[in-house]
């Protein structure tokens, strides 16, 4: 709208060109990257790992317990704390497959792979790892990586 003589493609080139997209979406007092921090900070610690971590699964969609295992928390409070990214609309409701499943809008998942640390991006690693090729465990502590 800032530039209405700017073509789709000049556009998206700008933005593909980019280590920063987010920071390219803005328009006087709008800003993209602020709304999502905003939604992101109203969130409670657990709802923030969970973004962080649910947003490294190379997935288009997840079922809401996918939350618990990320965080290693029971089925329901992981389902929970997906309902909470919901409600904060950083997360979304996708109809595709059988349940309720959800997914990110690419601009919001592009955020929260930005604040993932080391600690996300090992719970990350250890579940898309296949069982068959993880390190043996051998003892019950060892069966899923430590959540900080």
């Amino acid at each position: 709208a800032a530039r209405p003589h700017w073509t789709l493609a000049r556009l998206a080139g700008r933005l593909a060109g980019t280590a920063a997209p987010l920071d390219e979406l803005r328009l006087g007092g709008l800003d993209l990257r602020a709304s999502i921090e905003r939604s992101y900070r109203g969130l409670g610690e657990q709802g923030r790992t969970a973004l962080r971590r649910l947003a490294l699964l190379d997935v288009p969609d997840f079922p809401g317990w996918a939350a618990a295992a990320m965080l290693g928390v029971p089925r329901t409070a992981g389902e929970e704390i997906a309902e909470e990214l919901v409600d904060a609309r950083l997360l979304q409701v996708s109809l595709r497959g059988p349940g309720q499943r959800h997914s990110f809008h690419a601009l919001v998942r592009m955020f929260a792979l930005e604040r993932a640390d080391r600690a996300d991006r090992l719970v990350g690693a250890w579940h898309r790892t296949p069982p068959s090729t993880r390190p043996p465990v051998t003892s019950p502590s060892a069966a899923s990586p430590p959540v900080t």
